[in-house]
């Protein structure tokens, strides 16, 4: 990875929330688990990590980096991680459910020139807080043609080692289980 800059949970957030609101617009209005906004939706994951306190970087990385990073806790995503034994994004991509899934097949047919992810390093391991459907459309893609390529920008903080993060089980009690 190539270090960009350094910035702030803020504007992090707000680039996610500017990505992410037309999508729920284009679905209904009590989408993404029963909640009604796009905040009420992310917040008590934001919350949970301590995002805002945690201090973040951007970074450059390759395609081929960014597959090999893990899923993150959340639950449809550990349920197929224990499916096929592995939270690694191009593993993941072998799932069956990605065969002809509703986000996956859109963004491998017009798929960005640059991506922004957020992530999380514990240890010496990256995990995806967002950007999950675009790495394994990515990882399906270089399984297709192992040249293509994109631009990758991933905001990356540490984690501290008492965050429950990336823990198998964690979901926010706000959302259940």
């Amino acid at each position: 990875m190539k270090f960009i800059k350094s910035t702030s949970w803020e504007a992090i957030e707000k680039t996610w929330q500017k990505n992410e609101e037309p999508l729920q617009d284009s679905r209904n209005k009590t989408n993404n688990n029963g909640q009604s906004s796009w905040k009420t939706w992310r917040q008590p994951y934001i919350n949970a990590v301590g995002a805002s306190e945690l201090i973040w970087h951007q970074y450059r990385t390759t395609p081929n980096e960014a597959i090999n990073w893990s899923c993150g806790a959340f639950q449809i995503w550990i349920k197929r991680a224990m499916d096929i034994r592995s939270r690694v994004f191009k593993e993941l991509a072998t799932h069956k459910c990605f065969e002809d899934h509703e986000k996956i097949n859109p963004l491998m047919n017009s798929f960005p020139q640059t991506i922004e992810l957020i992530a999380l390093k514990k240890n010496d391991s990256i995990y995806v807080f967002e950007g999950h459907h675009r790495l394994i459309s990515l990882a399906l893609l270089i399984e297709q043609n192992p040249k293509f390529s994109c631009n990758i920008i991933v905001n990356l903080a540490k984690i501290p080692n008492h965050n429950p993060f990336p823990l198998i089980d964690y979901t926010p009690p706000e959302l259940g289980k």
